[in-house]
């Protein structure tokens, strides 16, 4: 279930949710497994649709996770275009990380991140940030940082754009599925790259 359709998306839209008791089986079948330490990432679709279920499955995830002696860090992904403070009241009152899907700047983020209607999300999404800061710290909240091939040779500057909203973690999804990526594509991604890496050295 998801309020946007960007046209790279993988996931078949059905208007489904996840019924409670697959969820529940689903955290205790990971928080059981080896490990002390364990991550749960709770995405769609758009979680922030469903939201009461994604509190429960947090609250149930922390209590069956210290129940059973483990470690766990849970985080929600979201396009922020519904975000609200109530969303970000609970997340930081759990201590879960709030990961947000962008790719860059206006041109570059309309291009790929699209509502049912066909318009860009970019102006719903971004004026979120600021409420973002309000609730979540740095350290508890990273940007899923969507790359394209029409966009590897102005990857420094959308992620730059980024670091300047005070994004400070990144994690880079490589759209691979959707258009070939040539071998022009990982040179400018590679001198890019390596540009990025300089500047936090």
């Amino acid at each position: 279930k998801c309020n946007c359709r960007c046209p790279y998306c993988f996931v078949e839209k059905k208007n489904e949710v996840m019924d409670w008791e697959i969820a529940r089986k689903a955290i205790e079948l990971l928080i059981n497994s080896k490990g002390r330490k364990k991550l749960l990432t709770l995405y769609g679709g758009e979680p922030l649709l469903v939201f009461p279920l994604v509190k429960k499955c947090i609250i149930f995830a922390k209590k069956f996770a210290r129940l059973k002696g483990k470690k766990i860090t849970i985080s929600v992904v979201t396009n922020m275009t519904l975000l609200g403070p109530s969303h970000l009241s609970f997340l930081k009152k759990t201590s879960t990380h709030l990961i947000v899907s962008l790719v860059g700047r206006k041109e570059d983020h309309d291009k790929f991140r699209k509502f049912i209607d066909g318009k860009g999300s970019f102006d719903a999404a971004y004026s979120k940030i600021p409420l973002i800061w309000k609730y979540c710290p740095p350290e508890t909240t990273g940007v899923c940082f969507c790359i394209f091939p029409d966009t590897i040779s102005r990857l420094e500057k959308n992620f730059e754009y980024l670091l300047n909203l005070g994004f400070r973690n990144f994690n880079l999804e490589f759209i691979l599925h959707f258009k070939r990526w040539r071998e022009k594509c990982l040179v400018h991604f590679l001198k890019a790259f390596k540009k990025i890496i300089q500047h936090w050295e």
